[in-house]
């Protein structure tokens, strides 16, 4: 009766009657069934929940595709049998360490660009003051007085100078 009601989710008229004899009426049966699938119903959406959230955790559904393509191409019939029946269990834990291992692998084995560091390198500013006259121009501006902007530039340029 537990095949048939998993496979086709209903019983006979004959399964309920040998139920019957057992002390099971129709509603109680009923009663029963509805309440485990609606057990299953939720452990269904609580399992994808959980696998939504693993797949996050490695980078999202995306990433996770790109990895099971690497190593169906890569790793060993062995080592795919392995990894497929961690993922068969109810723990999530056991499934985040599955997870985590096919990403070690593909990290330090999937062809991937390189991240290479773009741009300029900073300049540093190099002028200086050559004379004491200069210096002294530079103090004169009315700048000097009343930007501090410049007034920063001019002992910075300054303190790279040799002439005092």
């Amino acid at each position: 009766m537990n095949t048939r009601w998993q496979e086709t989710g209903k019983l006979t008229d004959e399964d309920y009657t040998s139920l019957e004899g057992a002390g099971f009426t129709k509603d109680m049966v009923e009663a029963y069934l509805d309440g485990v699938q609606y057990r299953q119903a939720q452990d269904s959406e609580l399992a994808a929940k959980e696998v939504t959230s693993i797949k996050q955790e490695f980078g999202g559904e995306k990433v996770y595709d790109e990895m099971l393509t690497w190593a169906a191409g890569n790793l060993e019939q062995g080592e795919i049998d392995a990894f497929n029946d961690m993922l068969k269990t109810s723990n999530p834990h056991q499934i985040r360490i599955a997870v985590a291992g096919l990403q070690a692998a593909y990290m330090n084995n999937a062809p991937r660009e390189p991240k290479l560091v773009g741009g300029r390198t900073a300049r540093e500013d190099t002028t200086k003051y050559e004379s004491a006259a200069q210096v002294v121009a530079a103090m004169n501006d009315e700048r000097y007085a009343t930007d501090p902007a410049y007034r920063k530039q001019v002992q910075e340029k300054l303190s790279r100078s040799n002439v005092m």
